[in-house]
C-alpha cells in the first residue's frame, strides 16, 4: 500500500508542480495589477494634492497648475503665485527620508513598453526608463511626475521598491 502511495506522489508531483509554479506567477501578476489600480498615477497625484492641502499649503504657480490647491481658498495657502515651491522642498525631504530615489534626467513623453512588448499599466506617459523610483520633470516642483524603473519594473508586490512607494502614499494621506 505504501509503495502505491509513493508512486502516486511521484507521478502527481511531476504533473502538478509546473502548474503550481504557473499559478503562483499568475497570482503575483494579478496582485501587481490590483496594486497599480489602487496605487497608480492617479493615487499618487491625489495623495500629493492631499499632502499639500493638509500639511504644506503651498500656493505657488506650480501647485496651482498641478491642482494642489483648493479653488476659492487662496487665502489658506502660503507662497501665493510665487515661483518658489514649498511643496517641492518638503516633498523632496520626505522622499529622502524614505530613501526613494529621484531623477530629473529622462522625463519620457512617449509610452513605454515592457519586455514582453505590452504597454505599461494605466497612463501611457507616466513611466520612465530611469533607474530610480520617481522622475521629476522640473527641478523640485513636482508639477509633472513619472514612475521610474525601480517601481514599474517590480515583479511582485513585496518588492522593496513597491513597499517604499506604498509607505510614501500612506504618509501623504495621513
Amino acid at each position: 500500500m505504501s509503495n502505491n502511495i509513493d508512486a502516486l506522489y511521484i507521478c502527481s508531483k511531476e504533473l502538478l508542480e509546473p502548474r503550481l509554479i504557473e499559478l503562483k506567477k499568475e497570482n503575483e501578476q494579478l496582485k501587481l495589477e490590483i496594486f497599480w489600480l489602487r496605487y497608480g498615477y492617479n493615487k499618487l497625484r491625489d495623495s500629493m494634492r492631499k499632502y499639500n492641502f493638509t500639511k504644506i499649503k503651498c500656493g505657488c504657480l506650480t501647485c496651482v497648475m498641478s491642482c494642489r490647491t483648493i479653488p476659492g481658498h487662496s487665502n489658506d495657502f502660503k507662497n501665493k503665485e510665487s515661483s518658489n515651491c514649498l511643496f517641492g522642498i518638503e516633498f523632496n525631504k520626505l522622499l529622502n527620508e524614505l530613501e526613494i530615489d529621484i531623477s530629473t534626467e529622462n522625463f519620457n513623453l512617449y509610452p513605454l513598453k515592457k519586455d514582453d512588448n505590452t504597454i505599461l499599466y494605466l497612463h501611457d506617459n507616466c513611466y520612465s526608463n530611469d533607474n530610480c523610483h520617481l522622475v521629476n520633470h522640473k527641478n523640485g516642483d513636482w508639477g509633472m511626475i513619472q514612475f521610474g524603473k525601480k517601481i514599474w519594473n517590480a515583479k511582485c508586490v513585496n518588492d522593496i521598491n513597491i513597499v517604499k512607494y506604498k509607505k510614501l502614499i500612506t504618509i501623504l494621506n495621513l
